[in-house]
């Protein structure tokens, strides 16, 4: 093992299978001190996933991974995760493949050629195996925001080895719109490639009245009623990007598989769920597709489901202006479930 000193940081680097680097500091944030790892991952395709760690104050009662959405960074989290490495959570995050700051501005928005959205899901798994074999408390969450939890409801067809799953701000359109946006989404990206913007498909999906309904000041006021929240959105170049047509036809496919009940099924129906939304969230429809969403789960005899719709609340629920309460109910449903 290699230790150095970088200005003011400890780093340590150590060499195993899975993970080739760790770096450990100590930062200062919000809520004070905490320590934060950071883990580079191989993953069987050879992409280079990092992983952050905030370490707990305290003995930790359970362990938590981040899934982001679409077209935003895990540094939008760092609040969120100093909360509750304050109370007794570990926290991990990692970036989605072409997400994150540290990539390449032309490199955002993309995930592969082809099968990006199995990708995605692969990473999902093979960072979950890593938390779960070195987690320092004997209970395991994930959480998925937006994109993020399409990607774990696909991860929980196949992955099961979670103490809970807590979906926030997800969707449930009806199949029928998601083949057909999925079929014009592949040809979308024949003719015009996979690597290619595509405002046609951003606007397909993100420009119907539903979300135009609340752009008062800006085109993101979708997001959140707090106005610098969506301003420091606007000016983050790694925030709110054009993405590329495979990326469109990736998270379609996505939407797909999570929504068919076929697939739904493969789901352990006694893991705990806490699924949580706006109302006022256009990409859970206002509330109407969450609840046809959690009528399905109830009919597929899912035993063990926890929801709740926030009044007034838009799709970023861990930046709305009630963030706090938000931010308590998902450490309460944690430290009581199982």
């Amino acid at each position: 093992m290699v230790y150095g000193l970088i200005f003011g940081k400890i780093i340590y680097i150590m060499n195993i299978p899975l993970v080739h680097l760790v770096l450990s500091t100590v930062e200062k944030g919000d809520n004070g001190m905490y320590e934060a790892n950071e883990l580079i991952i191989d993953q069987s395709d050879g992409y280079s996933t990092k992983l952050t760690q905030y370490i707990s104050d305290y003995e930790p009662r359970a362990s938590l991974l981040i899934l982001h959405g679409m077209a935003e960074h895990v540094e939008r989290y760092q609040e969120f995760a100093e909360y509750l490495a304050h109370n007794g959570i570990d926290v991990y995050t990692y970036n989605h493949r072409g997400h994150g700051t540290d990539q390449k501005i032309k490199d955002l928005g993309f995930f592969a050629h082809k099968n990006g959205h199995q990708l995605v899901i692969d990473d999902a798994i093979n960072v979950s195996k890593y938390v779960k074999k070195h987690n320092r408390s004997n209970k395991f969450f994930l959480l998925g925001h937006s994109m993020g939890s399409l990607i774990a409801r696909n991860v929980i067809q196949t992955y099961n080895d979670y103490d809970g799953v807590i979906l926030s701000g997800t969707s449930y359109p009806p199949l029928l719109v998601t083949r057909a946006g999925l079929f014009i989404g592949k040809l979308h990206c024949k003719i015009k490639g996979p690597k290619s913007i595509s405002p046609f498909m951003n606007a397909l999906m993100f420009g119907n009245k539903r979300y135009t309904a609340l752009a008062s000041r800006t085109a993101f006021d979708w997001l959140s009623r707090s106005h610098p929240v969506v301003g420091a959105y606007i000016n983050d170049p790694y925030c709110g990007f054009m993405c590329t047509a495979s990326f469109y036809r990736d998270l379609l496919k996505l939407v797909l598989n999570s929504s068919m009940k076929s697939l739904i099924k493969k789901t352990d129906r006694d893991l705990p769920l806490f699924i949580i939304s706006g109302d006022h969230d256009p990409v859970g429809g206002y509330g109407t597709e969450i609840n046809k969403f959690i009528s399905t789960l109830n009919k597929l005899q899912f035993t063990n489901i926890d929801y709740k719709l926030y009044p007034e609340c838009r799709h970023e629920l861990l930046n709305e202006l009630n963030k706090e309460e938000v931010y308590d109910d998902i450490l309460n449903w944690i430290n009581k479930t199982r």
